[in-house]
């Protein structure tokens, strides 16, 4: 049976294909991607502290505090930036 004929018996049998076949699959990369995407980095920043760790200078606690430390400034741009898009999001919708 080809994909078309499935297709169409899903449609003869008066039930929606493209929940069935699309919604699934979007949903499904909806989920996995972000997740997909912390796995990776962990593995990454894992590795870097091995790297920083070859001759043992580096403890797990100094390498993670100094990783992260550039992270706080990012994370209060992102904060403004967040909060910069809210406010024009509600001046849009708001009527004058």
């Amino acid at each position: 049976m080809k994909v078309t004929e499935q297709i169409e018996a899903m449609e003869v049998s008066s039930t929606n294909p493209m929940r069935f076949l699309v919604v699934t699959r979007v949903l499904a990369a909806t989920i996995m991607i972000p997740l997909l995407i912390l796995y990776a980095d962990a593995l990454g920043i894992l590795g870097s502290w091995a790297g920083a760790n070859i001759k043992g200078q580096v403890t797990f606690t100094l390498f993670f505090s100094q990783a992260f430390q550039p992270l706080k400034k990012l994370l209060k741009f992102q904060a403004a930036a967040l909060a910069w898009m809210l406010s024009v999001k509600i001046l849009q919708n708001s009527k004058v």
